[in-house]
Formats: structure tokens, sequence, C-alpha cells
């Protein structure tokens, strides 16, 4: 099963983390969405329908 391409949204109160995860997956071809925090990740998910939070 190729993954290249999956949503991916990735929720972390750490900017840091955020950045470097997002670096990493964007290199492997995920599509990368940022939420700082689970309310602004729910709003999020219902509009981007991410493969994977």
């Amino acid at each position: 099963m190729d993954l290249k391409g999956a949503k991916i949204l990735l929720v972390d109160d750490t900017q840091a983390n955020l950045d470097v995860l997002c670096q990493v997956l964007e290199r492997e071809g995920y599509s990368i969405s940022i939420a700082p925090n689970g309310e602004i990740a729910l709003r999020i998910a219902g509009r981007v329908m991410p493969d994977l939070i």
C-alpha cells in the first residue's frame, strides 16, 4: 500500500516539534496540516479529512 500523498494532521503545543515533524514528513511526500491544540485540530480535521492524526 502506497501512502505517499496521504494527509496527516500534526497536533502539538510545541512549535519546534511541529516544525521538525513537518519537514521530515513533507520530504517523504505526505501532505501535512498542523494544529497547536486539540480544539483547532478538530476544526481542521473536519475540513481536511486527514488520513492520520
